[in-house]
């Protein structure tokens, strides 16, 4: 005999959030110090805050949650015409 087998969508466990409510306060003192600061020097600055190191990618998501804008400085990448 045939049994006929429903096969559920693979569903991921809830993934627990990356930083807690007090690492993002740190996030955005870091932000507020130097707005300019690339995603990976946040990274690295987080690390030695907090001893909590992310991928730069969620960096980019944190920043981006915070609602946070970071100012390119053109003078450090040098100048352009």
């Amino acid at each position: 005999m045939n049994k006929l087998v429903r096969l559920a969508p693979n569903l991921m466990e809830e993934e627990l959030p990356k930083l807690n409510s007090s690492q993002l306060v740190v996030v955005d003192q870091l932000i507020e110090q130097k707005n300019d600061t690339t995603l990976e020097e946040l990274v690295s600055q987080l690390e030695e805050k907090v001893g909590v190191r992310v991928s730069r990618a969620t960096m980019g998501r944190v920043v981006l949650k915070l609602k946070l804008t970071r100012k390119k400085n053109f003078a450090r990448n040098g100048a352009r015409n």
